[in-house]
């Protein structure tokens, strides 16, 4: 469900609508491509295959959480009330990621013109529906990523950018997990809305100084599952339902896959807090929490 579309009645630009819906494209694409190169790269590292990947693509988790989940987020959440003005800010944001290896300085130009047609965007939106919690996580996030990707030089690099970059999919899945409960104007919503804010803000302090260990983002994320179970308002409806026996066998699966989710997340969070003695622990934490936030 998107807050923005439901809370703001101005309408799209047909035109713009189209030109951003073909924005899919690139962000599809990426999908095929990081999944490609993480299996080449996988196979390399087995003795599969005798050549890497080309220089000039970015890692795989640069291209799975930059390219992919960057501009697809984008996507969907400018779509409802696209404008010919901002119709490029996905395509700019995906091109500026495989730019990277390429042209460093022009890469990180393009980005810093996308970021700033995204802060433009949620800056309007937030006057229209006068909530400014979400698109302010929303331009943090990004900014967060930005700085991940081109001060790392990719998020492949080490355990620290893996970790700060999987904030960016936390975050982004966890409005979407509450904005329901927030609609009701519970403070445990606003609670778990200023706990992101505060995170991102910490964790991008951390990206520059380095002073947190994994530790603290796996007590951050058993906080946050706590707090995202505590407002998860489909969770609370599909589990009403089958109590009442009034429910469909699609409302029990949805109920399990949702619970299943947490667990993995929950996993991931237990793996963050043993990284000291897992030394695969990053593929581990990001897979089981990509795995979980997919569900």
């Amino acid at each position: 469900m998107n807050y923005l579309h439901r809370s703001s009645p101005a309408p799209a630009s047909p035109l713009a609508k189209a030109l951003i819906r073909l924005s899919v494209i690139p962000g599809a694409l990426s999908f095929v491509v990081g999944v490609a190169t993480g299996i080449w790269k996988m196979g390399c590292i087995r003795g599969l295959f005798s050549a890497y990947p080309p220089d000039f693509l970015p890692s795989h988790g640069t291209i799975m959480v930059g390219a992919f989940l960057g501009t697809l987020v984008i996507f969907e959440k400018i779509l409802p009330h696209a404008t010919l003005s901002l119709f490029w800010v996905p395509y700019l944001w995906c091109f500026s990621i495989y730019l990277l290896r390429v042209n460093f300085k022009l890469a990180v130009a393009l980005n810093l013109i996308a970021l700033a047609g995204w802060i433009a965007y949620n800056a309007l939106i937030s006057i229209k529906i006068k909530r400014f919690a979400e698109p302010l996580i929303l331009v943090l996030v990004y900014v967060l990523l930005s700085a991940v990707i081109f001060v790392e030089k990719g998020i492949d690099m080490g355990t620290s950018s893996a970790i700060h970059a999987l904030l960016f999919p936390v975050a982004t899945i966890s409005l979407e997990r509450i904005e329901l409960s927030m609609a009701t104007g519970r403070m445990l919503s606003r609670l778990t809305y200023f706990f992101l804010i505060v995170l991102i803000l910490v964790s991008l302090l951390d990206l520059f100084f380095n002073f947190l260990g994994n530790e603290f983002y796996g007590l951050f994320f058993i906080v946050l599952l706590i707090l995202m179970f505590s407002n998860d308002m489909t969770f609370k409806f599909l589990r009403q339902k089958i109590g009442f026996s009034i429910s469909y066998p699609l409302h029990e699966f949805s109920l399990k896959t949702i619970f299943i989710a947490y667990l993995w997340l929950l996993l991931s969070a237990w793996f963050l807090l043993v990284s000291k003695f897992l030394p695969q622990s990053r593929d581990i934490v990001i897979h089981s929490t990509g795995l979980g936030l997919s569900l």
